[in-house]
């Protein structure tokens, strides 16, 4: 199954999509914030110039490659990054990530501090974990 082919995934209160330019806003809000990325392999952004480099050098190029149909080690999906937004109002509220670049398969997340406390991460993505914090192993094929 390509993950990329099936966007948007829902869950009962969340949309996972790609990201776009016009995310640029909320990426540098959510991002922004140290303790967010006190467990993410970058710090605080400093701007939204810094939002719209992580866009233009991480997520759309990795975008278009799994669009051509590209995988990562072992035919692992390649690393995706999912604006992870309410539902009912589509605002980004966090971000999901799938990690596969060391051969293993990694889901993390992100959650807008606005938003802690509202356990949208934890009924709704697998694994336990503090905001900004990987989740653990998660197998491909658990959702297939």
């Amino acid at each position: 199954m390509r993950v990329i082919e099936h966007l948007p995934l829902q869950t009962e209160r969340l949309l996972l999509r790609r990201y776009t330019l016009a995310d640029v806003p909320a990426i540098y809000r959510i991002n922004s914030s140290e303790e967010v990325t006190r467990y993410l392999p970058f710090g605080p952004m400093m701007s939204e110039e810094d939002a719209i480099n992580q866009l233009e050098r991480f997520f759309l190029p990795a975008y278009a490659q799994a669009d051509a149909g590209q995988t990562g080690p072992g035919g692992l999906p390649l690393d995706l990054k999912f604006a992870a937004c309410l539902k009912d109002t589509k605002e980004l509220v966090g971000m999901v990530f799938v990690e596969t670049s060391d051969g293993s398969c990694e889901l993390g997340y992100t959650v807008d501090p606005r938003w802690w406390g509202e356990k949208h991460c934890h009924r709704d993505v697998p694994g336990r974990g503090r905001p900004g914090m990987h989740a653990g192993p998660w197998s491909p094929y658990r959702y297939g």
